[in-house]
């Protein structure tokens, strides 16, 4: 297999710690005979490798990974490189953000390509919460407790019409939802969970959902 001239500049780190075999391995130590650059990059790869080779493994302080996760939290990845197309503010995505975010927000994110912090997102109402990056997988944990601990109908007749309204008028989502043609709802107004929430609330205690 042939490998194209500007991929070969990409394969001094492999070279370097001999994992290249093969048509690759020939065909990059031909190219290293004619490219000064990447012969020197070989060179100073190979003395790094011997270096790390002969250094003395130490375990991290244990507070080094927290550390790590609040730098990660609080340092903004920056936007890619390169220039903005005409498109950039036809696309779907950028639809949407008009919809969720008030006019003079989405028309600068979307001139300026800025990027929302989090902080900002949350403050815009386009994430839920904000935790520090340690905390992610707990918040995420809780919050989807708190919706396996509803009804399981409810839930799912809840997404069912947010799906099918979410995009009418205030009338015509009322008449979508009368009309009978939602199945999960239908199916959550006569079950027996419907009745057992009312019965629950009545009797002052939590209810037993069954998901019929």
């Amino acid at each position: 297999m042939s490998v194209q001239s500007h991929d070969l500049h990409l394969l001094t780190g492999a070279y370097a710690v001999d994992a290249l075999t093969g048509d690759e391995l020939d065909e990059f130590e031909k190219h290293l005979e004619q490219c000064p650059t990447c012969a020197e990059e070989v060179r100073g790869l190979r003395e790094t490798a011997a270096r790390l080779g002969l250094a003395a493994a130490i375990a991290p302080p244990p507070s080094m990974r927290e550390q790590v996760l609040d730098a990660a939290n609080r340092v903004r990845q920056l936007p890619p490189s390169g220039p903005r197309t005409l498109t950039a503010g036809l696309t779907r995505p950028a639809r949407r953000l008009r919809r969720r975010l008030p006019r003079p927000i989405a028309v600068e994110l979307l001139l300026t390509g800025r990027r929302l912090s989090a902080a900002e997102a949350a403050r815009w109402g386009l994430v839920n919460r904000v935790v520090p990056a340690g905390q992610v997988m707990t918040a995420a944990r809780e919050l989807a407790g708190a919706i396996c601990a509803a009804a399981p109908l409810s839930v799912a007749a809840a997404l069912e019409i947010l799906r099918e309204t979410e995009a009418t008028a205030v009338a015509a989502g009322y008449a979508i939802q009368r009309s009978g043609g939602l199945p999960a709802y239908q199916a959550m107004l006569g079950s027996a969970d419907a009745a057992e929430g009312a019965l629950a609330f009545t009797e002052r205690r939590p209810p037993v959902w069954q998901g019929r």
